[in-house]
């Protein structure tokens, strides 16, 4: 579309877009540009960003059940949590008279990933004790239910009995100690884009609801306490580049001052920006100058040429 203002002594504006903002825009002194607005839209920008846990994010839970019974034990309540220790246990134990099933839950503050398109996820564990009586995985599930910090009265541990929908999974076969795995999210809805994400950790057997038949269970170090291979999550996502309104430049008179002003508004958060026109009959950039929030006002005031009816461009 063609924008020209009509001004006092017939001086009028053109106006000319480079809608980005974060990076110097570079125009040769000789630059021509045709009398329409044009508009350079910025592709969305790739990044990656990592996530350690959030406080009060250490727990695990212990169902223990000293008849034979594994239905007692697996849909019975917890008996037995921590929000202290420094490990995620999961899996199950079979000893004798009594069932032990260990399940547990940790949490991500990611809300900085609000207003983002979510490309990818994965978590990265590194046990500290792998014990395989006989094979099984570690199944990720919404951790949702549960509280952080853990209930004295270790509620969590049903509340994580209805959440058999897996989001990833490690076979715990073959793995090694002090080494850390990738375990991909298969589905990106557990990634909390406000708030936490809050991820739960259950046995194969447990799941399939399978007693088992000899101790499988792995300790998974959660934080840097006694380890040095701390559980963390990271995101890959992508963002769209600023966005605009209210493009203008008042009043339009030769020869005196003139304002040019736009708002801007970005879901990362603005940097800079960097003002050009020729008014002076040569394209000039103005230095860098910080954007005072997010949203914010570009702002800059120029006097305009006395040609009178020279068409000015300009481009922030």
């Amino acid at each position: 579309m063609k924008s020209t203002v009509k001004v006092k002594g017939k001086c009028s504006l053109a106006l000319f877009l480079v809608l980005w903002m974060l990076v110097p825009l570079l125009l040769s002194p000789s630059t021509k540009l045709p009398w329409l607005p044009s508009l350079t839209v910025q592709p969305a920008k790739a990044a990656t960003a990592q996530f350690n846990l959030a406080d009060n994010s250490k727990c695990y839970y212990d169902e223990q059940d000293s008849s034979t019974s594994w239905a007692a034990a697996h849909d019975g309540p917890g008996v037995w949590g921590s929000d202290s220790y420094s490990w995620i246990r999961s899996g199950c134990y079979a000893a004798g008279s009594y069932w032990d099933i260990f399940r547990a839950a940790v949490q991500f503050d990611t809300s900085s990933l609000s207003g983002k398109t979510l490309t990818s996820a994965t978590l990265y564990m590194a046990f500290y004790q792998i014990n395989i009586g006989e094979a099984f995985s570690i199944i990720l599930v919404d951790g949702t239910p549960c509280h952080f910090p853990m209930l004295t009265d270790y509620s969590d541990y049903g509340l994580l009995l209805p959440q058999t929908t897996s989001y990833g999974s490690i076979s715990m076969s073959g793995k090694s100690t002090n080494t850390y795995y990738a375990v991909a999210i298969t589905d990106l809805s557990l990634i909390k884009t406000s708030g936490y994400t809050q991820i739960g950790f259950r046995g194969t057997q447990d799941v399939n609801n399978v007693p088992p038949s000899d101790d499988h269970t792995a300790w998974a170090a959660i934080d840097s306490y006694g380890s040095s291979y701390p559980v963390y999550l990271k995101v890959t996502y992508t963002s769209a580049g600023p966005t605009y309104s209210n493009i203008g430049a008042s009043p339009n008179i030769a020869g005196q001052s003139c304002t040019f002003h736009s708002n801007w508004t970005d879901a990362v958060g603005l940097s800079k920006y960097i003002f050009s026109t020729n008014n002076t009959g040569v394209w000039v950039n103005d230095t860098a100058v910080a954007f005072p929030s997010t949203p914010g006002w570009a702002n800059v005031t120029k006097t305009l040429t006395s040609n009178i009816g020279q068409v000015v461009g300009y481009r922030w």
